[in-house]
């Protein structure tokens, strides 16, 4: 079948590709699967210690996650379905005819992940904080099979593996780059949401007398997950295809360089300035946060 040509001016297609796939995985990762991660932990945190305003906090966290999530997450996740099968539709449909199954079990998942933010956030307040907590748990599990499963999908185009001889399914769905890739997203979700989390406490000046809690357990956070991305990163990258480390440098706007140990330095820094703030944060007394708030108290 001919399909038509479709050209986005001026931006291009893999721009508006690269666009639209952005914003939708910052959302997805950093709100929905690392968002549910995090306002799950500070919920825990607060019913261990009987802490209600701490729970409120959580909750504050969770109305603004929920929010963005249903709305720009939902239409950036419906443009990119519209886009790149605009742009590429015999490739989506290939993915669609080879993991029908994957994408049926996917859809099917990521419903049970709506009713659940639905019930989590609606029934909080109804049903109290602790029954409340139990739909945030089955939240964070459902929310991070959606990755899993979409992750094996994903990872064919780019490292197809044994599937090329054997047009088999599962050689497919775990390919080589599956495992490396989902720990890969699963950390880097929790690292942005921890970073979202506190970018939205930094506004609610009317709990100031919680801001300890969440940056102590911020920290911890970052001190637990960031040796796990780091060991991701790079396990990732060891199993890219030649041809891809050739585009990496332009991906990272460098053009011409796309070395390995350069790219290697790069991840480690920016981990080991994650561990420094980490430290910083867990060392800081509570009057000291003015320092790494930036906006004046």
């Amino acid at each position: 079948m001919e399909w038509p040509i479709f050209q986005m001016p001026y931006l291009g297609n893999r721009l508006l590709i690269a666009i639209i796939g952005v914003i939708h995985v910052c959302i997805s990762h950093g709100m929905a699967v690392g968002g549910s991660f995090f306002v799950v932990l500070l919920h825990y945190r607060a019913l261990r210690d009987n802490n209600k305003r701490l729970g409120d906090v959580a909750f504050r966290i969770l109305k603004i996650f929920f929010i963005i999530t249903t709305s720009a997450g939902a239409l950036t996740g419906v443009g990119i379905w519209f886009v790149t099968a605009t742009v590429s539709p015999a490739s989506i449909g290939s993915l669609l005819y080879v993991f029908f199954w994957a994408w049926f079990a996917e859809w099917i998942v990521f419903v049970t992940e709506v009713i659940l933010i639905l019930l989590y956030f609606l029934g909080w307040r109804k049903y109290g904080m602790k029954t409340g907590f139990r739909f945030g748990v089955a939240y964070v599990v459902v929310s991070w099979l959606t990755m899993m499963i979409i992750t094996g999908i994903l990872g064919a185009k780019l490292t197809p593996g044994n599937w090329l001889e054997t047009h088999s399914f599962w050689a497919g769905f775990f390919n080589p780059s599956y495992l490396p890739q989902l720990l890969t997203r699963t950390s880097i979700a929790a690292l942005l949401s921890v970073a979202f989390s506190l970018f939205i406490v930094r506004f609610l000046k009317s709990y100031q007398d919680q801001w300890e809690n969440v940056w102590r357990l911020a920290g911890k956070s970052f001190l637990i997950v960031s040796p796990v991305y780091l060991f991701a990163i790079l396990s990732y990258y060891n199993v890219l295809p030649q041809e891809i480390s050739h585009l990496l440098g332009t991906a990272l706007m460098t053009l011409k360089y796309s070395n390995y140990a350069y790219l290697s330095k790069i991840f480690f820094f920016v981990i080991v300035l994650f561990l420094i703030v980490s430290g910083i944060i867990l060392v800081l007394k509570k009057k000291d946060y003015r320092f790494i708030a930036f906006v004046p108290l």
